[in-house]
């Protein structure tokens, strides 16, 4: 949503309706409005707000689940469905917990995530290669850059055919980052200085996207011996934060 603190005054309106009533598929009604308000909050860059959403979230959704189950109130392809919602909001669990310096408690959400998508979904779906991108953007906080850049080159062939332009310059960010951590800068340079301007064009300059590619990019000049571009893109990472926030 391009108005992320409306949406979640909307959002918790009808979150709050929704607990008032006792519908049978109420719980799970409610787990995915809070979601939509821990996506919201990431988009603000409010991060220990999305992640508390996050986890609420799975919480309702795991309750009303294992009740739908209990009752035999769901069908089989309907349990794949919600099963997949659950893997939806570890997924963004594990962003919000990597994005907070949680390697391991992202690990963990996004190794569950990949779980449930590997048993439902067919090879090739792109929540799968969305995981597998998590997986690389993790390996590289490990020092695996050689691995995390080869499996990012394999999901950005995928990208170009099904992508938005937005996630394929997320795509090369993250291969910028993995080139960086080899000490390749001139490459990872040419990655960034695209990928910085498409975020920001498609997605805004207080996208959680931008804002982490403006401090990959501060850290990248960092190690590169260039203080004066790294403290610009730190700055700017700052800036845009503190614009964020106020936003809200």
């Amino acid at each position: 949503t391009e108005r992320p603190s409306e949406a979640i005054d909307f959002y918790r309106e009808a979150d709050a309706l929704l607990a008032e009533q006792s519908p049978d598929d109420v719980d799970w009604r409610r787990g995915r409005i809070q979601h939509n308000i821990g996506m919201c909050h990431m988009r603000l860059g409010d991060l220990e707000q999305a992640r508390t959403m996050f986890e609420e979230a799975l919480v309702t959704k795991e309750d009303g689940l294992r009740r739908l189950q209990a009752e035999q109130l769901v069908q089989e392809d309907e349990a794949s469905v919600n099963r997949l919602q659950l893997a939806q909001s570890r997924h963004a669990l594990a962003r919000t917990l990597l994005a907070l310096g949680d390697s391991g408690g992202a690990q963990d959400a996004a190794d569950a995530a990949r779980t449930i998508r590997m048993e439902i979904l067919k090879e090739g779906h792109p929540h799968i290669a969305d995981s597998d991108e998590l997986q690389a953007q993790l390996d590289i906080e490990y020092g695996h850059h050689e691995a995390a850049l080869e499996q990012l080159r394999t999901i950005h062939a995928d990208r170009i055919t099904h992508g938005q332009e937005w996630t394929i310059a997320w795509n090369e960010a993250l291969q910028g980052h993995a080139l960086a951590g080899l000490d390749r800068f001139e490459e990872a340079h040419a990655l960034f200085e695209n990928s910085y301007k498409v975020l920001c064009e498609r997605r805004g300059a207080t996208s959680p996207q931008s804002l982490a590619c403006a401090g990959m990019m501060a850290s990248m000049y960092e190690d590169w011996g260039r203080p004066i571009e790294a403290e610009q893109y730190r700055v700017l990472a700052d800036m845009n934060q503190a614009t964020s926030e106020q936003g809200d």
